[in-house]
């Protein structure tokens, strides 16, 4: 069967439901609201009750037939509506307006035919499946019309019990509705459900904002194995919505305010920032849109006790600055209830935020630096997270607020109680204010025996102010002594004698009471004690013995529930190895009760463990010394990490630090050993290969690693080798260009350069090439002086060639371009390169001529 869930605000319900496959939806209501608006029109045109947002703003301007405040009104049983002109009491309005019939559709209870073939078919075709798993679940279900709605409600703070009881009693249960659990609040469910979402899986305290509703509640919950505690809550009125909103109706309501002075108490005022409320998202976009600051005026705002309305100009710099008082003036007192509420030694381990008025960024970064939290600890959820929220009942273990759920419905007996007694007594007070004006009216022009009746009527009203029922009853005998007849005396005479009896009753109950609190307090039950001398204040609240009793036994299990919290928590540090701390709570323990059969082993348990701690560090860092001055850095990263485990946690930052520090060095070495292996591999290739550069630039990074003698004379030999090679190169490239310079007829460049090369020539080969060359070059000069007549002679213009024979080819040559300026080969910027130090060229075969004078 269908579940159904419920939370309850003074303005609206949100509803969900869940199946036994405990997939979850929302209940929408027909009215297309996000969630049930209790707000109602009476339509009395058409008898008939509607309800939803659209009736809002009218019942803040007071408009007649509709009403809010709807769980204060059923509560009241003199608060009627009308229906065909028969008046109705308020519990009704849930059923006249339909919403107990929607949430049956929901759920597929009593739905008929034409309900189901609404909404696209989806109600007809769940309330199918709902009938035949009726039909078909045995003789032992009931029948279909005999079935109840599981149902589960969390109510909001502001729900007073009374109407509480109303709801539950009155109205869901007469209606088919079995409420199962009606206890556990809102923040509770919420934690449960950032649970199971893993947004609150750290152990420690929590502090749930809600602002699901204009007040802004707050409570401090300790999450330990599983479960969570509430240590305490608290309540700012009208702070539940966005703090810039609040501070823009503030402003527009003191504005008008200090002009008409409408508005004199603090209950008027807040009532106009809920009517005023409704315009704040339109007035806020607007103030945005305003560009430097410049005013803004809302025109026709009207208060709900006037019909008048007025223009008033606001400005972005007025309500900022309003925005952060308000703001610094909620997180102070938020921060006031965590500092009383939160217990010694526990931080604030997030913050769940509930509803949609958080999204001013001051406010949560204002809370972010008051506790050091990080924007991951914030948890976020909004009035549509509701439904998912409530139907979280289904998940926990309601066994643990069985208690609560009693005492819940005790209370709000009480109260109602305590209400209904209120109204009998308003009623009882004008009944006899008004027979006694019409008394003392009558007896005006009585005689003078009517005055001894007044003064004797005086006595018994100051007598009864003053509680003095025997007195009393003595007066209202007077008095009827006076006027036999007199129905108010006789009435103050019935009142005085009940009243007198109920005393006696009263000091009997209380004298016995009083003899059981005391005699629980004899043999330390001091719970029981304490219920009696509760009780017996009860009776007597100005008794000064039941006073003094009372606060001696609260003391008493106070200090009790402090050493059982500081027991465990000194447990709960031996079990984390933190043996001072734990001490620290036992100390704390011995000044509460110095005389505690359990201190003295506890304690010494812990000193000696806190000695073997001492110990155990002090070897520890012995060995991390010798490590570290071994610079074995993996042994001394190990101690470190020990370190880090063993001492308190202000000494872990030098340990840890100095773990990371170790951990790098020995990466450091690993890399540079890696290195060293890959150099290695290249240059003994390189050596093998007889690739001497390439040797020499790996053998050389290696020794910046590890230094080596032998591999340094190798790097010497191969440099040798190196420069042989080069000087070899050179010399070949250098004859090269001088067989073109001969081919050429360059022969004076040719001869110079062959001089030059001559200092290359370390072996016989070379320097019988240069001895060739030296004699070539005589023989081309010699045979061209010879020859020059004949060529002229036999000149013929070739385009592309010179007048010149080329006799080294056999051939007419190419004409010779002429010498540049910056040609590097010849020798003709020696002279500067000379002159202009450390700004030589290289040529196109890469020399210059500086690479051959010697």
């Amino acid at each position: 069967m269908n579940n159904l869930f419920l939370y309850v605000d003074n303005h609206y319900i949100a509803a969900a439901i869940r199946d036994d496959n405990d997939v979850m939806k929302p209940v929408l209501p027909k009215t297309e609201d996000e969630f049930y608006s209790l707000f109602f029109f009476e339509d009395t045109d058409h008898n008939r009750i509607s309800y939803g947002e659209a009736n809002k703003p009218n019942y803040y301007k007071k408009v007649p037939h509709y009403y809010g405040g709807i769980f204060r009104l059923i509560a009241d049983n003199s608060k009627t509506f009308k229906l065909f002109d028969r008046k109705q009491t308020f519990d009704k309005v849930f059923k006249e307006s339909g919403i107990l019939r929607e949430w049956k559709d929901a759920v597929g209870e009593d739905r008929d035919a034409s309900r189901g073939e609404q909404v696209n078919g989806v109600s007809n075709v769940f309330g199918l499946l709902f009938r035949k798993n009726v039909d078909t679940a045995g003789k032992d279900r009931a029948p279909r019309g005999d079935c109840q709605v599981p149902t589960y409600i969390s109510f909001a703070a502001d729900v007073d019990y009374a109407s509480r009881n109303v709801f539950v009693d009155n109205i869901l249960s007469q209606e088919g509705f079995n409420v199962r659990e009606r206890s556990v609040p809102i923040e509770h469910l919420a934690l449960e459900h950032a649970l199971r979402l893993k947004r609150a899986k750290k152990e420690g305290c929590y502090l749930v904002l809600n602002a699901y509703n204009e007040q802004l509640h707050f409570s401090l919950y300790r999450h330990q194995k599983k479960s969570f505690v509430r240590l305490g809550e608290n309540t700012l009125l009208g702070m539940g919505t966005d703090p810039r909103a609040r501070a823009l109706v503030e402003d527009v309501v003191d504005k008008i305010n200090n002009v008409q002075h409408f508005l004199t108490t603090p209950e008027e005022k807040e009532k106009e920032y809920c009517n005023l409320g409704q315009y704040t998202d339109q007035w806020l976009r607007q103030l945005n849109a305003v560009q430097g600051g410049h005013p803004l005026q809302l025109l026709d705002v009207r208060l709900s006790v006037v019909p008048n309305v007025y223009s008033v100009t606001v400005t972005a710099g007025e309500i900022n600055g309003r925005t952060k008082k308000i703001v610094a003036d909620v997180v102070n007192e938020v921060n006031n209830f965590v500092a009383k509420t939160l217990p010694s030694g526990e931080n604030i381990c997030s913050i769940l935020f509930l509803g949609d008025g958080f999204v001013n960024e001051q406010f949560n970064l204002t809370l972010a630096r008051s506790y050091r939290l990080e924007k991951e600890d914030f948890v976020h959820f909004r009035r549509s997270d509701l439904p998912a929220i409530v139907s979280v009942y289904r998940q926990i273990n309601l066994n643990q607020f069985s208690a609560e759920s009693q005492k819940h419905k005790h209370r709000g007996e009480q109260e109602l109680i305590a209400l209904r007694n209120a109204q009998a007594e308003a009623e009882r007070v004008r009944e006899a204010r008004r027979q006694a004006e019409e008394k003392a009216l009558a007896e005006a022009a009585a005689r003078k025996g009517k005055e001894a009746y007044f003064k004797a009527m005086d006595e018994v009203d100051e007598h009864e102010r003053k509680k003095e029922w025997a007195q009393m009853l003595e007066a209202a005998k007077a008095a009827l002594e006076l006027l036999p007849e007199d129905q108010h005396a006789k009435e103050k005479l019935q009142r005085a004698t009940h009243l007198l009896a109920e005393a006696k009753v009263r000091n009997e109950q209380y004298q016995q009471t009083l003899t059981q609190a005391q005699a629980a307090q004899a043999r330390g039950d001091w719970q029981d004690a304490l219920s009696h001398a509760k009780a017996a204040l009860n009776v007597f609240p100005d008794s000064k013995v039941a006073k003094q009793l009372y606060e001696q036994l609260a003391q008493k299990i106070e200090q009790l529930a402090h050493i059982r919290e500081h027991f465990a928590t000194a447990t709960a540090f031996e079990q984390q190895g933190n043996y001072r701390k734990a001490l620290e709570e036992l100390e704390k323990i011995q000044r509460i009760d110095r005389h505690h059969p359990e201190l003295p082993q506890r304690m010494a348990d812990c000193r000696l463990k806190i000695r073997e701690q001492e110990e155990n560090i002090l070897r520890v860092k012995q060995e991390y010394v010798l490590s570290a001055d071994r610079q074995e850095h993996e042994k001394a990263a190990a101690y470190a990490h020990q370190l880090v485990a063993l001492l308190d946690v202000e000494f872990q930052a030098e340990w840890i630090a100095r773990e990371e520090q170790h951990k790098k060095a020995l990466e450091t070495e690993k890399q540079q050993q890696e290195r060293l292996a890959e150099y290695r591999k290249e240059y003994n290739n390189a050596w093998f290969d007889g690739d001497y550069a390439h040797f020499i630039r790996y053998a050389e990074e290696a020794l910046l690693i590890q230094p080596n003698a032998e591999l340094a004379e190798r790097v010497e030999r191969a440099k040798e080798r190196l420069q042989s090679e080069q000087d070899r190169q050179k010399f070949e490239e250098g004859i090269k260009k001088v067989k073109i310079m001969i081919a050429d007829r360059h022969y004076q460049e040719a001869r110079t350069l062959l001089k030059a090369l001559k200092a290359y020539a370390t072996t016989p080969e070379q320097l019988q090439i240069v001895r060739s060359l030296f004699s070539r070059i005589f023989e081309e000069e010699d045979r061209n002086s010879r020859k020059k007549p004949e060529l002229f002679r036999n000149y013929r213009r070739v385009s592309g060639f010179s007048s010149d024979e080329d006799p080294f080819f056999g051939e007419e040559s190419a004409k010779r371009p002429e010498p540049k300026a910056d040609d590097d080969f010849f020798g003709n910027r020696a002279a500067q390169n000379k002159e202009k130090k450390n700004e030589s060229e290289e040529d196109k075969s890469g020399f210059s001529p500086a690479d051959f004078e010697f």
